[in-house]
């Protein structure tokens, strides 16, 4: 008896068993349906599979997925209206309250989402909600679905940064600024807190109520550098330099003074065209900054920062060029060995040859760099910068063999490499070496990276097309 009983028993498995992988092969064809964007099969498949298993709420949910894509809501309706009480998921619900509402149905829209709400337990299904509601013109109920799932799943800082963009795209600065908070106090992200700020900024006359806020903030969390950090970011962000100065010295203050804040505030104020507050906080930090390394950092910016301020509006008077170039040489007297010399005896070179009338003096300064830093990558860029004026003085082919036999030591660096070539290529084109010329053009070209590649192209069509004008062109 045991053994026929047995017997009947697997009789009855086997099919069940069968019918169940059936199943799951047709759910991962549906499945493959929707990741290839066929969504029509999708749909007819997970509509057959809910026929034949009618309490399966995934089979229901996939269906008014698929239909939602197709962007038939009179079908999501009529699907969810005969489907079983028992596949009406938190999900299904959603889905069905999106297409009351996309048929201007508000009322029975709200009674299904309300639905959906009371039976979301799990972070996906309140935010497959909310996302529905969203899509389907209703972001006041997201916003309340999201607050209801914060309070419910009880995790503080929950859809928070979901709930300011709500808040921002409906101009309600106050929330906005609370879920801000919250986003950033749970996650400590600054630069997405940096992000929504941005985008709050942007609102018509809101900069000033939203940077107190954000002073109030960072106050009532002055311990938090980071907290420091993004108040110092709002007021730069609102052109306050003066008063974003003050916050890194106070960050400075609070961290050690190792200078590395207020020299990257200086940088960037340089850099945003802020001179003078970059020159006092290159100042300030030379005052107390007792690394080498970072005291010359800051002596090169100090010196950046005002050739570009002297520079800015007009072309710089003997006198004035006299007085950058004492700046730079200070430098390298008193750190010959650092980097910032190699810069400053570089950037010494470019301004004679460029504001100076005096090129003999230009090459000379290039040639004393070459001597005192022969190895360094400044060395090998001016190996490159140099060469007009060689051409000048004594002519392209001396100075083409020159460049040549320094060529190799230039491409040794990768930065310099597509620069080289191109210099190559067109001291060649203009001696009528076209065919050599060619072959380093291309090189330059082939790499879409380098900001010479659209020259090299250029020219590549010119010797190519058009021979006859190429050698008008060269000598």
């Amino acid at each position: 008896m045991r053994t026929i009983a047995c017997g009947v028993l697997l009789l009855w498995l086997v099919p069940v068993y069968q019918y169940g992988q059936i199943a799951r092969d047709q759910e991962r064809v549906a499945i493959a349906y929707e990741q290839a964007g066929d969504w029509r099969n999708a749909a007819r498949l997970w509509q057959e599979l809910l026929q034949q298993q009618p309490t399966v709420s995934r089979y229901l949910v996939g269906a008014l997925s698929a239909l939602k894509m197709l962007g038939n809501v009179d079908a999501m309706q009529s699907l969810f209206e005969s489907s079983d009480q028992r596949a009406r998921s938190a999900t299904a619900y959603s889905y069905y309250g999106y297409a009351l509402m996309r048929s201007a149905r508000a009322d029975a829209a709200k009674d299904a989402w309300n639905q959906a709400l009371a039976l979301c337990t799990s972070e996906q299904e309140f935010r497959a909600l909310a996302l529905l509601q969203i899509e389907a013109g209703a972001p006041s109920m997201a916003a309340t679905t999201y607050q209801t799932a914060r309070a419910r799943l009880k995790i503080p800082g929950l859809f928070s940064e979901e709930r300011a963009q709500l808040a921002i795209a409906a101009g309600d600065i106050t929330t906005a600024l609370d879920e801000i908070f919250t986003f950033f106090d749970a996650t400590s992200n600054l630069s997405r807190t940096q992000g929504l700020v941005a985008t709050l900024l942007a609102l018509d006359g809101s900069k000033s109520k939203i940077i107190e806020r954000i002073r109030v903030y960072a106050r009532q969390n002055e311990t938090n550098i980071l907290a420091l950090r993004l108040y110092e970011w709002a007021l730069r962000e609102t052109g306050d330099y003066a008063a974003a100065l003050a916050v890194v010295v106070d960050i400075e203050r609070r961290t050690g003074q190792s200078g590395r804040e207020l020299y990257a505030f200086a940088e960037r104020a340089r850099l945003e065209g802020s001179y003078d507050i970059a020159l006092t906080a290159y100042r300030r930090l030379l005052d107390f900054a007792k690394q080498t390394d970072l005291r010359t950092m800051a002596l090169y910016g100090y010196v950046q920062t005002l050739e570009q301020k002297t520079f800015q509006t007009t072309t710089p008077t003997s006198q004035q060029l006299a007085g950058i170039i004492a700046e730079y040489e200070r430098i390298i007297a008193d750190y010959p060995n650092s980097t910032a010399a190699i810069d400053a005896l570089l950037r010494i070179a470019e301004l004679e040859r460029d504001y100076s009338n005096n090129p003999t003096s230009a090459l000379a300064r290039y040639e004393a760099l070459l001597t005192r830093y022969p190895g360094s990558e400044q060395s090998a860029r001016a190996r490159i910068e140099r060469l007009p004026l060689l051409v000048k003085q004594v002519g392209i082919d001396s100075a083409t063999a020159l460049f040549e036999r320094e060529r190799a030591a230039i491409v040794s660096f990768p930065t310099l490499q597509s620069n080289a070539n191109f210099v190559s290529a067109e001291l060649r084109f203009f001696s009528c070496q076209f065919e050599s010329a060619l072959n380093l053009y291309r090189s330059v070209a082939s790499n879409p990276e380098s900001p010479l590649a659209n020259d090299a192209i250029e020219r590549v069509t010119v010797i190519s097309i058009n021979r006859s004008d190429s050698t008008a062109l060269c000598r």
